[in-house]
């Protein structure tokens, strides 16, 4: 006897559920650590800071995107909102400049180059269009120099830098020790050359005093695996 089911609702269905999940939990989050900055690394046209607007979140948000197509339409929205501040830099390990790939799929653009899965499952999305040259800056560096305007801000990072995600935590340095939680898009499978593992990002920051409070899934290839998931860690909490 052949089994049956009914059809699944669409993937988009999956998507609008797990981003609701991921919500309640930052909206719990920024409650009880008072969150009042956060930084948006990898702001791409500016939809984190616009989801974060509509979870209720009021404080300030600095969005950072080195894409110049993806920069104007991010500097746009921000400039409608006295809170939110938009700069055009990429960040890492040092400062330099380096030369970004642009993608047809402008969020999958990277400072890596797309791996062989990556233009398989993805084909047509994360074909490199053209290149630019991106400035680059270390996060304790921009931190240091806007210190006369965040104080003592309670502060939560975002990262979501197609591949660059650990070499961004390292640029922050010492300054990582003043971030209260962060977020980051961790893969399962690789979409770039050499980007870094989620167990790489996950011991790295266990070893600087974070804890994992949240998993979502991102990404699903076309055989249901998971390819990318929203990570959130907290500094644990001293006694």
């Amino acid at each position: 006897m052949s089994a049956s089911i009914e059809r699944p609702p669409p993937a988009r269905a999956a998507e609008v559920l797990n981003r609701a999940v991921l919500g309640d939990h930052l909206k719990r989050l920024f409650w009880m650590l008072e969150i009042d900055c956060v930084l948006d690394v990898g702001a791409f046209v500016g939809d984190y800071g616009v989801f974060l607007r509509g979870l209720g979140y009021r404080g300030r948000m600095i969005s950072f995107e080195p894409v110049l197509a993806a920069y104007e339409q991010l500097e746009r929205i921000s400039a409608e909102d006295a809170g939110w501040t938009a700069r055009r830099l990429a960040l890492g390990r040092r400062s330099e400049e380096r030369t970004i790939n642009v993608a047809r799929a402008g969020h999958f653009s990277s400072l890596l180059s797309p791996s062989a899965y990556g233009l398989e499952e993805f084909a047509g999305l994360s074909e490199v269009e053209r290149t630019e040259i991106v400035p680059v800056e270390r996060l304790d560096g921009v931190l240091e120099a806007a210190d006369g305007e965040l104080g003592d801000a309670r502060t939560f990072l975002k990262v979501d830098a197609q591949g660059s995600d650990l070499e961004i935590l390292e640029g922050a340095g010492e300054r990582l020790d003043a971030i209260a939680a962060v977020q980051f898009e961790a893969p399962t499978k690789p979409v770039y050359e050499d980007m870094p593992t989620l167990e790489d990002l996950v011991s790295y920051l266990r070893a600087r005093g974070f804890e994992l409070t949240g998993v979502v899934p991102v990404t699903r290839d076309r055989f249901l695996r998971l390819v990318e998931l929203d990570c959130v860690m907290v500094r644990t909490p001293s006694r």
